[in-house]
């Protein structure tokens, strides 16, 4: 009876698992096409300002920048974007 249990659990939540996986695979071509597009002096990094100017809140900014060198790569844009602070059609976090 309780293997029936723990397998019924299992196929309950396998579905749930499969969704969160799903939601954490991000389109590279697209991120780096909204990376650049946020990027606006091309200089390979989004600065406080030009992350501010796209709608991207202080917080949110501060949380994609792993390193805290005050600047997103584009590694960290991913990384954020593979996360859920995005959501698409300019709504950030």
């Amino acid at each position: 009876m309780r293997l029936i249990k723990i397998v019924a659990s299992f196929i309950l939540l396998a579905p749930i698992v499969g969704y969160a996986q799903q939601q954490s695979t991000v389109d590279s071509k697209k991120a780096i096409a909204k990376y650049k597009s946020i990027d606006k002096n091309s200089d390979g990094m989004v600065t406080k300002a030009e992350a501010e100017a796209e709608g991207m809140s202080a917080p949110t900014f501060n949380k994609l920048d792993a390193n805290k060198d005050g600047t997103i790569s584009q590694s960290e844009f991913i990384a954020g974007l593979a996360a859920g602070y995005y959501t698409g059609g300019g709504k950030w976090e």
